[in-house]
């Protein structure tokens, strides 16, 4: 199982977490680095084991505002599609 730990104390920007979660789970390089695109390529993980917590989130919801709850519901809508996947808020 992989574990990606998003550290919400140095995510300041929407594209510093795609940037992020592009390095750390390697996405392709044509991943188009927006919400759609997000959805779309952890839907292709179906097959692999894999868990996304978010440390510090209320760090980055300061920064983020309400762009970092759009994520938090993908991470949800997602986890709640597959069963390999798990989102952890700390």
């Amino acid at each position: 199982m992989k574990i990606v730990e998003i550290p919400g104390e140095r995510i300041g920007t929407e594209q510093e977490l795609h940037d992020f979660l592009k390095s750390e789970l390697d996405f392709p390089s044509y991943y188009g680095g927006n919400l759609d695109a997000l959805w779309d390529t952890l839907m292709a993980y179906s097959s692999k084991p894999l868990t996304i917590s978010w440390r510090n989130y209320q760090e980055s919801e300061k920064e983020l505002g309400k762009r970092a709850e759009k994520f938090k519901n993908l991470f949800e809508d997602v986890e709640k599609e597959m069963k390999e996947f798990s989102f952890v808020l700390n």
